[in-house]
């Protein structure tokens, strides 16, 4: 790669060489655990902002946008909005925000230094919704893979019907079997010349089938990574009984790893607006941000103060 690297070239990094991913059948599903994941990574900073701005807009266009736009706007004041970034300075970052919002009519192109600030969340000026949608499909998978199994479970028989007919009994006689009758009735007819069953047992140890519980950890497992990148302290093990004071550091010095980063972007782009405009913005980690308290885990898996 040559050189100059502009603020677009971190966004093309990973978009031009990463391969696509693969993207769960419930898309209500995903949408669900990335609505989940986004509002815990909502929970690790504490924001103090004017009482004339909105705090969820502001949240949404930051962490979805990966940066915000203030500026005065004459009638509404000095308010956040998302800008689309054009042009570079000297350093190759972008001189201009384009606003539009039809209750501005007369902002357009702010120059980014004179007219605007820029909040931005990352040094890429993108927001984290490639993390929360990675691991919201990893756990909208899991959970499909869950259901499944546990479908699965419940009766492994594979039916051979001789025609259409005897096709339609067997679906009977298991929406019976599923239903919690006590006694089911079957026409004769369903039984070899023999006297045996027409059916034949596909898996008769359905406990050898069954991974639900081996899912569900690894649907702790997923959400406890998300964290362990967000900033949220969890144990981040495999259910161990005791863990030594060195893998507790290790994991608390992964978990604060983006989060201060994010937090020092976050507090240098508010200190620009502070500078321009003197409003009061300021930005901090939360109780959740901070780490744990007395010893006890924040995240799916806990522990207890003796076990560390």
């Amino acid at each position: 790669m040559n050189p100059p690297f502009d603020y677009t070239t971190g966004n093309l990094i990973s978009a031009g060489y990463q391969p696509n991913q693969i993207h769960v059948s419930d898309s209500g599903l995903s949408m669900m655990f990335r609505t989940q994941l986004l509002e815990k990574a909502f929970s690790v900073f504490k924001f103090t902002l004017p009482d004339t701005w909105d705090l969820d807009f502001f949240r949404f266009t930051l962490f979805m946008f990966g940066h915000v736009t203030v500026f005065d706007s004459g009638i509404f004041g000095v308010i956040p909005q998302y800008g689309a970034l054009s042009g570079y300075n000297v350093f190759y970052m972008p001189a201009e925000s384009i606003v539009a919002n039809p209750l501005l009519p007369n902002v357009n192109r702010l120059k980014i230094g004179k007219e605007c600030e820029i909040i931005k969340m990352r040094p890429t000026f993108s927001g984290i919704m490639d993390i929360v949608g990675y691991y919201a499909d990893q756990m909208a998978l899991t959970t499909e893979s869950f259901t499944c199994n546990v479908q699965n479970s419940k009766l492994a028989y594979v039916f051979g019907a001789k025609n259409e007919a005897q096709a339609q009994a067997f679906k009977k006689m298991y929406d019976q079997i599923y239903s919690g009758n006590p006694v089911t009735v079957i026409d004769k007819q369903m039984f070899n010349d023999d006297g045996t069953p027409s059916w034949n047992t596909f898996q008769q140890n359905i406990k050898q089938t069954y991974i639900g519980d081996m899912l569900i950890d690894a649907l702790n497992a997923i959400e406890d990574r998300f964290c362990t990148l967000i900033g949220i302290d969890n144990a981040n093990t495999d259910k161990r009984e005791r863990l030594i004071s060195s893998e507790v550091a290790a994991n608390k010095a992964e978990t604060k790893a983006l989060s201060s980063l994010w937090l020092e972007e976050i507090k240098a782009g508010m200190e620009k607006c502070k500078n321009m405009f003197g409003i009061t913005l300021d930005c901090e980690l939360s109780e959740v941000g901070r780490g744990v308290q007395n010893g006890i885990g924040i995240g799916n898996v806990q522990r207890k103060p003796e076990s560390v």
